[in-house]
């Protein structure tokens, strides 16, 4: 895969240590370079290290939200990127402070053509993350969420899989790349829940609003994520466990669907039964002409 920057980065990597939060898998910056133009406007990200060394030269103005941990030396993330050779210095914008209060603040977004969401990983960071950031994107832009093998994050990234503004581009070890479509931005400061698809496929099919679909499925909280990057092989043995349980609760649910049938099929046969003793009785034979004369009435 070409990836003239990353190569570039490998080579000055195999003599220098990596930061204490520089764990972003290379083969994931490779898949991004790939997927991105040579040059960019404008780029975001929470967080910083290796990401940032790529963006800044990929991108005319590149935007890093993290906290400033140049005190932790040696396992700084921000002087892990500051000090490599490759980073270009000069179009970076260093917001710094936790998202949680620097992006709230923050009131110079630019129209967003590359954002990387990698900064706090607790519920709800990441969705705030993503809610002060995605009316900026651009269509065709790239929205690159990492570590969805965390069970929240992948829920936000199965939201996305399903939503009219986003196409699933690719998934690389634990990072879910989306990409923008043309479809109009969801209204920040409305509601609008049941316009959502997400929600749409999920409601009852009884309601109006409800969105029929072949298969409504987790994209990437189904796949268990975390289980195969760090239980390798034993991924397999969990997979069967699951599914395993799966089919012996549809074959309880089947069961209870048979009980069902037989007693509905004992009423019916009952009602038939009810029925025969009326129709073969002599007050039936005796009324019959009664009836008839009701009938040339109406």
């Amino acid at each position: 895969m070409k990836s003239p920057v990353i190569d570039k980065y490998e080579a000055w990597e195999s003599v220098r240590r990596s930061h204490q939060a520089g764990v972003f898998d290379t083969n994931v910056l490779r898949t991004i370079e790939s997927l991105l133009p040579q040059r960019v406007e404008n780029s975001a990200e929470t967080g910083c290290g290796k990401s940032t060394i790529l963006f800044s030269n990929i991108s005319d103005h590149h935007t890093v939200f993290a906290l400033n941990d140049r005190d932790a030396g040696e396992g700084s993330s921000v002087l892990f990127y500051e000090e490599c050779p490759l980073t270009r210095m000069d179009r970076i914008t260093f917001i710094a402070g936790p998202t949680q209060q620097t992006l709230p603040a923050f009131d110079q977004f630019r129209p967003l053509d590359l954002l990387l969401i990698d900064g706090p990983h607790g519920f709800p960071f990441p969705e705030l993350e993503y809610y002060y950031f995605y009316p900026h994107l651009r269509p065709g832009a790239l929205l690159i969420l990492d570590d969805v093998q965390i069970p929240t994050i992948g829920r936000l990234a199965d939201f996305l899989a399903e939503d009219e503004m986003f196409e699933t581009v690719d998934l690389v070890e634990g990072t879910a790349i989306f990409r923008r479509t043309d479809a109009p931005t969801f209204d920040p400061l409305q509601d609008g829940w049941w316009t959502q698809r997400y929600n749409r496929r999920r409601v009852s099919s009884k309601r109006d609003i409800f969105l029929p679909s072949e298969s409504v499925t987790d994209h990437f909280t189904e796949q268990h994520l975390d289980c195969r990057l760090h239980e390798g092989e034993g991924f397999e043995d969990h997979q069967n466990k699951t599914l395993n349980e799966q089919i012996e609760r549809l074959n309880i649910t089947l069961g209870k669907r048979d009980e069902e049938i037989v007693n509905l099929r004992k009423e019916i046969d009952a009602a038939n039964s009810t029925l025969n003793q009326l129709f073969s009785s002599s007050s039936w034979r005796i009324t019959a002409p009664i009836r008839q004369f009701m009938g040339w009435l109406r």
